[in-house]
Order: structure tokens, then sequence, then C-alpha cells
């Protein structure tokens, strides 16, 4: 025991960053550890580059969002030398994942920004999330149900502690959604109408009752805001199901541009709004729970929270 506290003495304070290329944004977070559970965000930053629109119409990155992706991997790689950052973990999700030329990006993000991204897989995605998620909530041993909604994919996840019992992802994620069902022209109502016949056949991988309902992601955030659910001490909001049914009603009688001037939200989440919301009310409607609770971590936090633990196991072997 002795060895392990003085090498963590050794190791922190540290500083470390995290960087998630997603459908709809690219985030990064610079993190100072003062020990391996904790940590206060030094940076957080989020550049609305929607790599999803194309990749999921074309089945390709398009070159204006692949510069405006690796311009900002730039600007990021220039804050973690600024901030004295040395080490970092940089992912990239559903959109890269999906595309035919995806390796490019891996490419130039090497090249011009000095960072090694790697693309994941939907269940290492589910598994960051589990990570981030009980840095925040007590989960004990009971089953959790985690949904995490991104622009391309929605991973569902039944979860205590200790482990991931079981995961699964659905391309249901909301640029997807907006990208593939919207139609020029049409009524809002018409697209709610649309969206919730197609997300119909979604399923809650759960036998039996659990603890609750996790949501993460930017929607969620944006939900929760929308709703007045203020988070608790632990960073914790909680969203009523009635209440996040009432704001998709309310959501969906209006444009993207009535929902900026009704609600302030930015352009980039104005139109995914809706989508998101119908996913989440869909899924807690079909867990049987009536609320939702919202942690405000994701990837980012995991990436951070398992790089702290293996620079400690390491410095105390």
């Amino acid at each position: 025991m002795e060895q392990t506290e003085g090498a963590e003495e050794s190791v922190f304070p540290l500083r470390l960053a995290a960087v998630d290329v997603g459908s709809n944004a690219v985030r990064f977070l610079g993190a100072e550890f003062l020990q391996p559970q904790r940590f206060a965000a030094i940076e957080q930053i989020r550049a609305p580059v929607r790599l999803g629109q194309s990749a999921f119409e074309g089945g390709r990155l398009d070159a204006s969002a692949l510069n405006a992706a690796v311009a900002t991997l730039v600007s990021f790689r220039e804050r973690m030398d600024a901030l004295g950052i040395v080490h970092y973990r940089a992912v990239a999700t559903s959109a890269v994942r999906d595309s035919a030329n995806g390796d490019e990006l891996i490419v130039r993000a090497r090249d011009e920004a000095d960072l090694v991204l790697e693309v994941i897989t939907s269940m290492e995605e589910a598994r960051l999330v589990h990570r981030a998620v009980r840095s925040r909530i007590d989960m004990g041993s009971s089953r959790w149900l985690l949904v995490d909604l991104g622009g391309g994919s929605v991973e569902v996840s039944v979860a205590d502690a200790r482990r991931i019992r079981r995961s699964v992802s659905h391309p249901v994620g909301a640029v997807r959604l907006l990208r593939e069902l919207s139609v020029e022209g049409e009524d809002v109502a018409c697209f709610r109408r649309r969206l919730e016949e197609y997300l119909a056949p979604l399923v809650v991988p759960v036998r039996g009752g659990i603890r609750g309902f996790v949501a993460t992601g930017g929607n969620a955030e944006a939900l929760a805001d929308l709703a007045g659910a203020a988070p608790d001490e632990r960073g914790v909001s909680r969203l009523p199901l009635q209440r996040l049914r009432s704001l998709v009603d309310d959501l969906a009688v209006l444009t993207p541009a009535e929902r900026i001037a009704a609600y302030g939200l930015r352009e980039d989440r104005a139109d995914v709004i809706l989508p998101g919301a119908v996913v989440y009310e869909r899924l807690c409607s079909r867990a049987g729970v009536d609320e939702i609770l919202v942690p405000r971590v994701g990837v980012r936090e995991g990436l951070v929270l398992d790089l702290a633990g293996e620079l400690a196991e390491h410095a105390a072997h």
C-alpha cells in the first residue's frame, strides 16, 4: 500500500486531455487530476463540425467537413500544448466508423495535428460512458439502463457498478435520423409521425426491473436544461418522463428556426433535438420508468478517467 500511495503522489496532480470526434460535433476536455478518481475540468470546447451529415447521406466524409475537423484538431493540439498536457486519448465514433474514407481523417490528424486518432467500436463507446456514469451515480449492484445517444447511433446498455451486462447499438442517432427521415418542405408534424413510426421497433435489452434510466449525450443535457432540471451536488439532473413528453409536444410544432428563437438553442442543436427527445422518450417508456437521470458526462470523461487509472497503476509497478 505504501508503494502505491507513494507512486500516486509522484504522478498526481496530473493534467490529461480527451478528444471525441462525434457525428454532430468535435469535443475537447482538459482535466486536472489530484487523484485517479477525481478531476476538475480546466477547459472544455465544443466545435460544431457535423461529420455525420455527409457520412450518413453518401457514405463518405466530404472535403469541407474533413477540413473543418482537421482544423479543429489542430486547435485542440495547440490548447493541449498551452495547458502543458502530454497524456491524452483521441477517439472517433460512428460518422468516421461508417465512412468509406474515414482513414483520411486518421492520417491527417496524425500529420497535421500530431494527434493519434483511433476509431472505436460501439462496445468501447458504451464502456467509456459506463466508466463516466459510475463516477457520478452510485449504481451499486442494481441494474441500470444506460442510453448514450450520439449523432449516428444510440448505445443501450444494461449495467451495474461493476460491469456492463448487455449492450446493443442501434443506427438511430439524431443526425442520422434527421438526414434519413426529413423531407424538404414538409411540416414538422409529418416529420414527427415518420420519426415515431421509424422508432417503433426500438427495444430495451432487459428483462425484469431496473433501478433507473440514465441518459447521456448533448441532447439529453439540452433537454434537461429546457425542462429546468438543475444538476444536484454531484452534477446529475432529473428529468421526469411527463416533462419530456411535454417538451416533445412543444418542439414538434416548431421549426428549427422557431426553436432557436423560443429556447435559445444553437443552430446545430435545434434541428436534432426533436429526434433525440423522441428516442429518449420511447426507450424510457419501454423501460417502465418515469424519470431520466442526466449525469452530464460521456465519452470524454470516461477517457480521462481511464487514462488516470492506467497511469496510476503503471506508476505503482
